[in-house]
């Protein structure tokens, strides 16, 4: 994958979870990974959806290998489950509250 591409795609992401401020209250996503391969902490983004974090944990055991990187190679961090690009986007389309419709209908008009 060229850089100019990923960079388009993260700043794609980045535009979508801007949509989540529908209380009109700044919620900071935290990106780790690369900008090759975005990684996003399971927590966090269980608190922008405003679900709670078993509720969005279930909803992981789920998801493909592809769409979760459970964390065990981050020093001095305890163990985190992030989601990839695809699990993001995979919690996005299946969870529903106002959050997530509000992703989908932005999906749905640049489509």
């Amino acid at each position: 994958m060229n850089k100019e591409k990923t960079l388009r795609e993260i700043t794609f992401l980045l535009k979508i979870l801007d949509t989540f401020d529908v209380n009109n209250v700044f919620k900071k996503i935290t990106i780790y990974g690369s900008n090759e391969y975005p990684l996003f902490p399971l927590e966090n983004i269980a608190e922008v959806l405003n679900i709670s974090l078993l509720e969005i944990n279930n909803n992981v055991k789920k998801f493909e290998k592809d769409e979760i990187f459970e964390n065990g190679q981050f020093k001095n961090k305890k163990d985190i489950t992030m989601l990839t690009k695809y699990g993001l986007y995979h919690i996005l389309f299946t969870t529903e509250n106002k959050q997530a419709k509000k992703f989908r209908e932005f999906i749905y008009m640049m489509l």
